[in-house]
């Protein structure tokens, strides 16, 4: 069975994969953009792509310098105690995460978050486009891209209280 550290590192790969290709695909589509609006959108999102990317590459390299001390035992030869990294405890649960989005933030601060933190989730916001929707669009982001760690930590430092309120409920067991 692969350790967590090679899972984590297997995972972080596949979603560098897809960031490289979006970066890709937006860096194609800014040279085929006639209006100014549509290519400073599109270079805003390659920006924060530059920025997701160099951020798992970080990610990814320190995994790799650390080795397997995951799954070193607990006590290694030299006498010191290794320092596992926590189990994973289950999926997250979208239901529970919408309802801390939802009580952590209104929708002006929901919106403002998602316009400093997810610059591309912003941009799919609409003029009329309730909180409800807007939650469910990030949800679905952050899924696909693998970022509920990111999220989480956001919130978490955002609305600490609400946090801790639902923190108890956002993995499946």
């Amino acid at each position: 069975m692969p350790s967590f550290r090679r899972v984590k590192i297997e995972t972080l790969e596949a979603r560098l994969e897809n960031l490289i290709a979006d970066y890709q695909a937006a860096g194609r589509q800014i040279s085929l953009q006639l209006d100014e609006v549509s290519r400073q959108r599109l270079q805003r999102q390659l920006q924060a792509l530059e920025q997701e990317i160099e951020t798992v590459e970080a990610e990814l390299a320190a995994l790799r310098a650390e080795g397997d001390q995951d799954e070193m035992p607990a006590d290694s030869p030299d006498g010191s105690v290794s320092n596992p990294l926590p189990p994973i405890t289950g999926e997250v649960n979208t239901g529970v995460l919408r309802q801390l989005l939802l009580a952590a933030f209104d929708d002006e601060d929901f919106t403002n978050f998602c316009f400093d933190h997810f610059p591309e989730v912003h941009n799919r916001f609409s003029g009329g486009m309730g909180r409800s929707s807007k939650v469910q669009e990030l949800i679905d982001y952050c899924q696909r891209r693998l970022l509920f760690d990111k999220l989480l930590a956001l919130v978490q430092s955002e609305n600490p209280a609400q946090y801790q309120k639902f923190s108890p409920h956002i993995f499946d067991s």
